[in-house]
């Protein structure tokens, strides 16, 4: 794209020339559309357009954009900048783009642009684009959409500059040992140093955001805003709008001693929490914390079996100091009567059962003056099965836990032949549950390419143990050991010798039991789009060793999901990729 951009551009002057109507027809101040590609344009090629008032000498100009698909429903622009629109076609069709403007003491002038768009011979496919560059580069990394449209797309991303600045951190004129969690307003990813005796330098692209967490437990910690305009910035420890929090942590009535203690606030979309507390044998605790909207966690002694308490206490008024607060367990407990059979239905000894509850409800209330919070609760909690395949505690004894809605996993002895197994279950007086674990199958595969077999391809599975690589055969073959009615994701990847294809990724994979022992699947490996470009610094100089990832991502393509290529930029800052031409499956 780069050559394609220092060409001149040529532009199709919308006017009564059949593409385009207007129902402005004064002489003079006349509204003119253009494109960028004039003609030829493929599904998933960006079409720009301008405006501009013929004859317009200083008036100010209001315009507004519309924009129709080929079956008429309204579109969304990819950009929108006063004069200026882009958008890419996704379906090929003609298009409609409808151009207002509000010419300052001259009224309105529209005009309407048709836009003809050809399938192409590539399907469009958004994925998202990585850049990590090395620590040493100093630039920051970047994460963008990339849109694929054909064959030899030249891509070129210029990196911002990071600054090292130097802070300082002290109170009341002492230096200061803490920990910084640092946000770039540029986007970069968050990150966290720790700096001892307050000294210590951070990267940063311009603004940033940083919470400072002392390493005094009584000195509350605080948001703090710094310009990467000064090589040498210092951070004094802020002490207004801050107040002592005292309290009592008990459960069923009487001192809960251990219970670690913290409020959290948000503030600039950046998480500041309080000093942290610990409560006595009396179940007294206090911290330091700060204004506004607060969230208390209350974590107890892992001996006492209760869940992690938070509350939401969004009307405590701050920074007036507070010693009224009671937080009071009140934890419902009932007896999980479980067991566990193998594949064979057989009862299975030395299973390892995980339980996890990530909203139980009403695990206990605080109390504030005459205002009370209800708290949610979290916990994780592991047993065992014994000789008869009972779900019991490590030490072998009768397991209660909090009523509320589990997810369950139970994972079988290393000597056992079966799978893992996962559910839900709600826990509330539950009897006689029965987890019988799923049969391992073989699945036997073959790897095809458009040329036939695709030998050596290496095949990734994801499951709940995590990934297994296997290399195929000569001829393209493979198997493996899955649990049945468990859900994989896959992955294929050419050999390094293959140009021609690129990684299927499969986001789903299923193997029924019913289908017997040994199943057979085969795969065929996409063409490849092929896509290249270059990785440049602030200077123009390509930066070497960036790491260039490809991910599918979600609707709007903000979340990545499935990796599905990468690699590193070379001395001169160049990478190439091989990317699927068809949605993945």
């Amino acid at each position: 794209m780069r050559g394609q951009g220092r060409k001149l551009l040529t532009f199709a002057l919308a006017l009564s020339m059949g593409a385009c109507s207007a129902d402005d027809s004064a002489a003079g101040l006349q509204l003119l559309l253009s494109q960028q590609p004039a003609a030829a344009i493929e599904v998933g090629q960006p079409v720009s357009i301008e405006a501009a008032i013929e004859g317009n000498h200083g008036l100010l100009v209001n315009y507004r954009w519309q924009l129709r698909s080929p079956e008429g429903t309204e579109l969304s622009f990819e950009r929108l900048a006063g004069a200026s629109a882009m958008f890419i076609p996704r379906v090929a069709g003609s298009y409609e783009v409808l151009c207002t403007a509000e010419v300052e003491g001259a009224g309105t002038r529209s005009r309407t642009l048709s836009i003809e768009v050809r399938a192409g011979d590539v399907i469009p496919i958004t994925y998202l684009l990585q850049l990590t560059p090395p620590d040493e580069s100093g630039v920051l990394p970047q994460q963008r959409p990339l849109l694929v449209v054909g064959e030899d797309k030249a891509l070129s991303y210029t990196l911002t500059e990071s600054r090292s600045v130097a802070l300082d951190v002290t109170h009341e004129g002492q230096a200061l040992s803490c920990t910084v969690l640092v946000r770039d307003e540029l986007g970069s990813s968050d990150f966290q140093r720790h700096l001892l005796g307050g000294k210590g330098h951070v990267s940063v692209g311009g603004a940033a955001w940083v919470v400072v967490i002392p390493d005094a437990l009584w000195l509350a910690p605080w948001l703090a805003h710094i310009e990467a305009n000064s090589s040498s910035i210092k951070l004094m420890a802020d002490d207004s709008q801050v107040a002592p929090v005292t309290g009592t942590v008990r459960s069923g009535g009487s001192p809960l001693m251990a219970a670690k203690v913290a409020l959290y606030g948000i503030e600039e979309g950046m998480t500041v929490p309080s000093t942290l507390g610990e409560s006595d044998i009396e179940g007294a605790f206090e911290v330091v914390a700060r204004g506004g909207a607060r969230r208390l966690v209350i974590v107890p002694p892992a001996a006492s079996g209760l869940p992690t308490a938070v509350v939401e206490a969004h009307n405590v008024s701050f920074p007036s100091p507070s010693s009224s607060w009671v937080f009071d367990y009140e934890v419902k407990t009932v007896e999980l009567e479980a067991s566990v059979q193998d594949s064979a239905g057989a009862p299975l000894q030395g299973a390892r059962v995980l339980a996890r509850a990530s909203s139980l409800q009403a695990v206990g209330s605080l109390f504030v003056g005459e205002t009370s919070y209800i708290a949610e609760g979290r916990i994780s909690l592991e047993f065992t099965t014994d000789a008869s395949g009972k779900v019991v505690t490590l030490a072998g004894g009768l397991v209660r836990v909090p009523d509320g809605s589990y997810e369950l996993e139970v994972i079988p002895p290393p000597e056992s032949p079966d799978g893992r197994l996962q559910l839900n279950a709600q826990v509330d007086g539950l009897k006689g549950l029965s987890m019988q674990l799923p049969q391992r199958v073989t699945l036997r595969g073959v790897i095809s390419d458009t040329h036939g077999v695709a030998s050596f391809a290496r095949v990734e599975l994801q499951g709940l143990a995590g990934v297994e690589e296997i290399i195929a055969d000569a001829l393209g073959a493979f198997s493996a050991s899955l649990t049945s009615d468990q859900s994989y994701g896959l992955v294929v990847r050419p050999p390094t010798f293959d140009f021609d294809h690129a990684p299927l990724v499969a986001r789903t994979l299923t193997v029924g039991e019913d289908h017997g022992e040994e199943q057979e699947r085969g795969w065929t490996l996409p063409r490849a789009v092929h896509i290249g470009g270059e990785v440049l610094g602030p200077s123009g100089a390509g930066i070497a060793g960036v790491s260039v990832s490809i991910y599918h991502c979600n609707e709007g393509c903000v979340q990545r999901a499935e990796l599905v290529n990468e690699t590193r930029t070379t001395v001169g800052g160049r990478f190439a990729l091989r990317l699927p031409q068809e949605p993945a499956p």
